[in-house]
């Protein structure tokens, strides 16, 4: 779907385009922590460069997170309430679900590149949203991130032993209240 906004400058030739991209309840509070500013998703295109599916810089992503409405139509985010809710009898639908006219939390794509997964270094690791006590214990953010990694991709090819083909994509938040002001 295309906005109506323009993608970098006012002579720019194209319009940004607007993708949703779902990210789990620890990686939404990554993000809203200001801890999580890159994301690594799979490309499932050999080892053959075409352009990147979830964008290219400039282009926005609206997130897509596990949500509840209650019944006055109020929304809930589960990044937000961890556990209490499930007792009140919200129901958590998956993020896949949100429309995007619920998504509060919208990103700017600023950096697409093309790699294996592991050539990610260690300034990338961080900027994956390595949790805080990750550095203050001094562990190695590589063992974190594999852990993760191969939570969400257990199945070869495309653990971190695979060693898959990854789009690195960096962004900026835009806004975490779902108001956009370009």
């Amino acid at each position: 779907m295309l906005s109506s906004t323009w993608c970098g400058d006012m002579t720019a030739t194209r319009l940004c385009r607007e993708r949703p991209m779902l990210f789990s309840p620890d990686s939404v509070r990554a993000i809203l922590g200001g801890r999580k500013t890159q994301t690594r998703r799979l490309h499932r295109g050999g080892d053959a460069i075409p352009r990147c599916k979830f964008g290219q810089a400039g282009d926005l992503l609206w997130v897509r997170e596990n949500f509840a409405m209650d019944a006055d139509e109020s929304v809930h985010y589960r990044a937000d309430y961890p556990e209490i809710l499930i007792e009140a009898g919200y129901t958590w639908r998956p993020s896949i679900y949100m429309p995007k006219t619920l998504a509060r939390i919208w990103l700017q794509i600023v950096r697409v590149k093309f790699e294996r997964l592991q050539d990610i270094s260690e300034h990338d690791l961080v900027a994956e949203g390595l949790p805080d006590n990750w550095l203050r214990e001094g562990r190695m953010a590589q063992q974190w991130f594999v852990g993760l990694w191969d939570r969400l991709h257990a199945y070869a090819p495309y653990r971190w032993v695979d060693n898959p083909a990854v789009w690195a994509i960096e962004f900026e938040v835009l806004t975490t209240t779902g108001e956009i002001r370009l």
